[in-house]
């Protein structure tokens, strides 16, 4: 039996890992230290007595951890590679979502309300962000930028 029809899963939880696999944008060698980090407790969790709720501790501390980092897009590739790679072993995420058609008109409207608030046009901030919102996208305003995701 796969181990994924084994592990129960919130629907909170389950909803987080794809949304970070989707947002997240990561950052040298902080990252990598947070991910033979996560690796190593994942494997020792695993490997004591496949103690499952060790391990999914440690892939939420790693999601913390990079989501601190605030990271640039350059090692994403690396931190899909490593979510796969211990979802080859859950077998919990779906596949992870490809850009889709409308990204580019999302990426356009994000820049329009991000240029509408320097120019402090609120009412127009707004009403981007509810147009946004209508077709299921979330805004999340960081130090770094506006960064957006579908919602789950």
């Amino acid at each position: 039996m796969p181990l994924a029809e084994t592990i129960t899963i919130g629907p909170r939880e389950a909803g987080h890992l794809p949304a970070f696999l989707k947002e997240w944008k990561p950052a040298a060698e902080a990252f990598a230290a947070a991910i033979e980090t996560a690796r190593s407790a994942f494997r020792e969790a695993l490997e004591d007595d496949l103690n499952t709720s060790v391990a999914l501790a440690g892939v939420h501390e790693f999601m913390t951890a990079v989501n601190r980092l605030a990271p640039g897009r350059e090692d994403a590739e690396r931190a899909v590679a490593f979510m796969r790679e211990i979802d080859g072993v859950l077998g919990v995420l779906d596949d992870a979502p490809a850009a889709g058609d409308d990204d580019a008109e999302i990426e356009a409207l994000v820049a329009e309300r991000d240029a509408a608030r320097s120019a402090r046009d609120f009412a127009r901030a707004d009403a981007l962000r509810d147009q946004l919102g209508e077709r299921g996208v979330e805004l999340l305003d960081t130090p770094q930028g506006t960064r957006w995701r579908h919602r789950s």
